[in-house]
């Protein structure tokens, strides 16, 4: 069976032995969920990918004539620009290349047929750039990561790929635990799940995320 949100946070108040959310209640556990699928989107971009089609006509910030584009406001990272929507591929290429190759590319005249695209996120995590530059008309299928929005225990649903649960989960654990640093068993068990939080992602906990101060005494479980 899928798991759903709900799952998340009453299996964390059973791991943390507080059923009865004494001193985690349920809201303070959902907004550590809902970091959790944000901080999972920024760690496995595709995690929450979107397909998008933008145009010089649609809404913003879709397409502008010229080689800078963005992608869409809800979107923190550009995952591939794979064809232009009438046909025919995108290319990915280095700008270091077009820059070598074709020391004008930047100049030269839009197109309304995109042939090639460059994303490097060290330099805009929202910003690439298109060859030809984009005419007025022009259409491109675009697919991005998309900055999870909140979810509650209402709508019950996750914004990132479901297959994440668990290592939600481990985010969820993490969080709360990190609040009980006082007691060295507590941090222990923190940084174990952050841990598990990176290992799940496909990542090294190298560097663990800063701990906090202690607030609570919880009873070890």
């Amino acid at each position: 069976m899928v798991p759903l949100p709900t799952d998340i946070i009453n299996r964390a108040q059973w791991i943390l032995n507080d059923d009865t959310g004494e001193h985690f209640d349920s809201a303070q556990l959902w907004e550590f969920f809902n970091d959790a699928q944000r901080e999972i989107a920024l760690q496995v971009p595709e995690a929450s990918a979107v397909k998008s089609t933008l145009t010089t006509t649609g809404e913003s910030p879709g397409l502008v004539t010229g080689v800078e584009q963005d992608i869409p406001s809800t979107s923190h990272f550009l995952i591939d620009v794979p064809c232009n929507t009438a046909g025919g591929v995108i290319e990915r290429v280095e700008r270091t290349w077009l820059d070598k190759h074709l020391p004008g590319w930047r100049t030269v005249t839009g197109s309304t047929t995109i042939r090639s695209y460059c994303y490097n996120p060290k330099e805009g995590r929202r910003r690439f750039q298109v060859f030809p530059a984009v005419a007025s008309g022009a259409s491109i299928e675009c697919i991005t990561s998309a900055m999870p929005e909140d979810s509650s225990f209402e709508d019950n649903i996750f914004h990132v790929d479901v297959v994440y649960a668990n290592v939600s989960m481990d985010y969820v654990l993490f969080r709360a635990l990190n609040r009980l640093v006082g007691n060295p068993t507590f941090m222990s068990r923190a940084q174990g799940h952050l841990q598990s939080f990176f290992i799940g992602c496909g990542k090294s906990a190298q560097s663990p995320l800063l701990l906090e101060n202690p607030e609570l005494n919880l009873k070890e479980g």
